[in-house]
């Protein structure tokens, strides 16, 4: 699964666009500002609007169920030998990795809190390592975890495939974490494979032939050669016509041993989808029990799978995302925006994202005066269910915010808040005034021609959050701005 990518976002305002396009699609491109705009907002353009309008692309490469169910899909159809070395086996970055459940006393994702075997039993299933059903009818959902190179990436908690079976070898009963020989069976056929000099699937086979015997395969971290040992699983599958028979359904699985994981881990899991086989009667109200537990536990949304499996060898599995088997709806995505300076940062409220188009934000006049002659950075941070934990912020944007030509005194506001009293030493009647109050909307009142000091009423529809008051002038084609005031409504 390919983490998400953030684009980068533009803004825009009344006679200049600042556009980030161009770096759309990686979070790790730094963005970028047009020639045009210089990366500078200036004050003509400021206090054109009541805002600065900040626009985020829309996120079209979003992790949804249609786009798990692909991806199960790819991985399951590629046969590669190994993960890029010969440490590093197929497991790794290709097949579906999956355990078969049923919804019990403790949250289906723990390990059995009963079982100290010290692993946890997995299949994995892919077009060159195919059968034809879990375990039924005892078995007919479960959960599907990340390839361990995606895990890896998302910072989920590592996990570790420390031996695999071509068949489902009662590893209960087991030592050595569940690939030590059987006691119910012969102990020396059952040790080990590369303790018996096995190393080859049709090795395997001779063996499991000869009297029901099953050895593991180690593939633990640090094991030598642990890609081409794994690649003996999938030849011996190849040689198991019983894959496919129907008279003992589950016992011709594959089985591999993952590490034991710590309880309770619900945020940092690498759980990829909740599956459940098609065809079984409670599968999917077991899938349904098992998401929304999910859901509620980590706070993470992921998809219910139906997997279909094959039922002879020349039959593919498919894996399908249909909505109406979704016990929680997939969640909407939001971002907000946050508009930093060296002395303050402004974070407007959560809004969805538009699927298909860019959404618009917009920071408050105030809050950009507020870092007049500072330069501000620019970014949208992702407010996603469906994303692993971890920060889902853009790059930044950098913006110089123009400084303004001289400094006013605040203006004063009346005890009651009923006006506020504006003046500055040397006004001239050439000065254009414009007085603006943000309560339930941004009021620019101008006043011309004023030569003394004077009061600008706010009437009582005008207050509301966030009440503050600010003015400036225009004199000989430049700007002087007053501090923002506060003028939040007595309780």
């Amino acid at each position: 699964m390919k983490s998400r990518a953030l684009k980068p976002l533009f803004l825009a305002a009344t006679l200049f666009v600042v556009d980030l396009s161009a770096n759309a699609g990686s979070i790790d491109q730094a963005p970028s500002v047009p020639v045009a705009s210089s990366g500078t907002l200036y004050l003509r353009d400021i206090l054109a609007r009541p805002d600065v309008e900040v626009v985020v692309p829309p996120l079209s490469d979003r992790v949804d169920g249609l786009a798990v169910a692909r991806h199960l899909t790819e991985r399951y159809a590629d046969t590669r030998d190994d993960c890029g070395a010969e440490d590093r086996p197929a497991f790794l970055c290709s097949g579906v990795l999956f355990r078969a459940t049923v919804p019990g006393p403790y949250h289906t994702w723990n390990p059995n809190p009963s079982s100290s075997k010290g692993t946890v039993s997995f299949s994995w299933l892919r077009q060159d390592a195919k059968f034809r059903t879990i375990y039924t009818p005892r078995y007919s959902s479960g959960f599907i975890f990340l390839p361990s190179a995606d895990a890896e990436q998302h910072g989920y908690h590592p996990m570790e495939i420390v031996c695999v079976y071509p068949l489902d070898a009662t590893t209960d009963a087991r030592s050595d974490l569940g690939c030590g020989p059987h006691p119910a069976s012969h102990p020396t056929y059952t040790r080990p494979c590369a303790e018996q000099g096995i190393t080859t699937g049709e090795a395997w086979v001779a063996r499991y032939r000869s009297g029901g015997y099953i050895c593991s395969f180690d593939v633990r971290i640090g094991t030598s050669h642990s890609a081409t040992t794994f690649r003996q699983m999938g030849a011996a599958m190849a040689l198991l016509p019983e894959r496919f028979q129907t008279n003992k359904p589950g016992s011709y699985t594959d089985e591999l041993l993952v590490r034991t994981w710590p309880q309770d881990i619900h945020t940092t899991i690498p759980i990829e989808a909740f599956f459940y086989q098609a065809g079984t009667a409670n599968g999917p109200a077991n899938a349904k029990v098992d998401q929304r537990d999910f859901y509620q536990s980590a706070g993470r949304w992921v998809p219910i799978i139906r997997m279909t499996m094959p039922t002879t060898e020349a039959e593919d599995a498919r894996f399908d995302y249909l909505p109406e088997d979704q016990a929680v709806p997939l969640p909407p995505v939001a971002a907000r925006i946050r508009w930093k300076s060296e002395q303050s940062l402004y974070e407007t409220p959560a809004q969805p994202l538009v699927a298909d188009s860019p959404t618009a934000f917009h920071v408050p006049r105030g809050n950009v005066l507020a870092a007049l002659g500072q330069p501000v950075h620019v970014s949208f941070v992702v407010i996603d269910d469906t994303l692993p934990p971890g920060n889902h912020t853009s790059p930044a944007l950098p913006l110089d915010v123009e400084a303004a030509a001289g400094d006013l005194p605040p203006p004063e506001l009346a005890a009651d808040r009923s006006y506020a009293r504006i003046g500055y030493p040397g006004m001239l009647s050439s000065d254009q005034i414009w007085v603006a109050y943000e309560g339930t909307g941004t009021h620019d009142t101008p006043y011309p021609k004023k030569t003394a000091a004077f009061n600008a009423g706010i009437p009582p529809s005008w207050l509301g959050a966030p009440d503050r008051i600010y003015y400036w002038v225009k004199r000989d084609g430049q700007f002087l701005v007053s501090p923002v005031v506060s003028a939040d409504r007595p309780q």
